[in-house]
């Protein structure tokens, strides 16, 4: 998306016109897939990172497991005003944080 905002700088006419449409159905389709992250639980914390939070409960608090792109599984977490740097691995969680295969119970 950001490369075809920047090419658009460059160009004028018709050239212009059909990379602004382009870089409109790439935005449309970002959102859509936010949208989706949205619809099954996650948050979009970081695009460039591919950096996805999801809700879990940790004996009453509520927390965020965390995965980013590149990763295999879910294998950290972190509090919520904690953020990424204060990502801890899943291992210290207690077992009823988990469900089958590393998903929220």
């Amino acid at each position: 998306m950001q490369q075809a905002r920047r090419q658009l700088e460059r160009l004028t006419g018709d050239a212009r016109a059909q990379k602004e449409n382009e870089a409109l159905q790439l935005e449309a389709q970002i959102y859509a897939h936010v949208n989706e992250l949205t619809g099954i639980g996650c948050e979009l914390k970081d695009y460039e990172r591919g950096l996805i939070d999801f809700y879990a409960n940790r004996d009453g608090e509520v927390i965020y497991l965390c995965w980013m792109l590149g990763e295999d599984d879910i294998r950290f977490w972190h509090t919520l005003e904690g953020g990424f740097g204060a990502r801890q691995p899943i291992s210290v969680l207690p077992e009823s944080t988990l469900g089958e295969a590393g998903t929220p119970a």
